[in-house]
């Protein structure tokens, strides 16, 4: 985390509106973060989820290092 605490606060309707949309009651969601990521974001998507009582499942991943491309594509020809 970037030295950022404490806990989100508010009715986080910006986050909450897409959700409720298009998410439904027993819809199962996958959820993808990775360890780098503020945790307090998907604990809050998660919570929304809860609401909704959605079937959620988290997936946390160990955050990859950035990579570089310099080469272009190759692009089939004929």
């Amino acid at each position: 985390m970037s030295g950022v605490s404490g806990l989100m606060t508010g009715t986080l309707e910006h986050l909450r509106r897409p959700l409720v949309r298009n998410i439904k009651k027993g819809q199962r969601v996958l959820i993808l973060s990775d360890t780098e990521h503020d945790p307090r974001v998907w604990q809050a998507i998660m919570t929304i989820l809860a609401d909704i009582e959605a079937d959620a499942t988290l997936c946390l991943s160990a955050a990859a290092p950035p990579t570089i491309t310099t080469r272009r594509p190759r692009c089939a020809r004929r």
